[in-house]
């Protein structure tokens, strides 16, 4: 699987944001500007970066696909003095994206105009919300 992208990562653009959040900086067998990174390429990240416009929700994505690679290659290896076990990588890896998913969270409730959407728990019957669509007609006739 080729990991191969620009080098060094531009911080300018959404790529090289991505790859910033994630830790994906590293890059080896550099030949005119690009690389070989340790886990994405550029063409992975543009891919994630078509989910979302939020880099920090298409980190949490990135992450997310770290972690499904790192759960499926978990082990536990102990032979004498020696204990290897990659289990928990997984884990990590879905923390780091719980985070980057609640800091897009931060940053879409930062970038609305101060409207939220809260369900009050009651339901209403058609009768009900064409009342208080009236009402509510009637509240802005008043304002105005």
């Amino acid at each position: 699987m080729s990991t191969s992208g620009a080098y060094p990562p531009n911080f300018t653009t959404d790529t090289g944001k991505v790859r910033l959040l994630i830790g994906d900086l590293v890059a080896t067998n550099v030949v005119g500007g690009s690389g070989d990174y340790l886990f994405f390429s550029d063409d992975d990240i543009a891919g994630y970066l078509l989910l979302s416009d939020n880099i920090y929700r298409v980190a949490g994505f990135a992450l997310n696909g770290l972690a499904a690679v790192a759960a499926d290659q978990a082990e536990s290896i102990k032979d004498y003095d020696l204990a290897v076990d990659r289990r928990q990588k997984a884990e990590q890896f879905r923390e780091q994206a719980k985070q980057m998913f609640a800091q897009a969270e931060r940053a879409d409730a930062e970038g609305s105009e101060g409207f939220q959407i809260v369900s009050t728990g009651k339901r209403y019957t058609l009768e009900e919300l064409a009342e208080i669509q009236v009402s509510a007609l009637d509240a802005v006739d008043l304002i105005v």
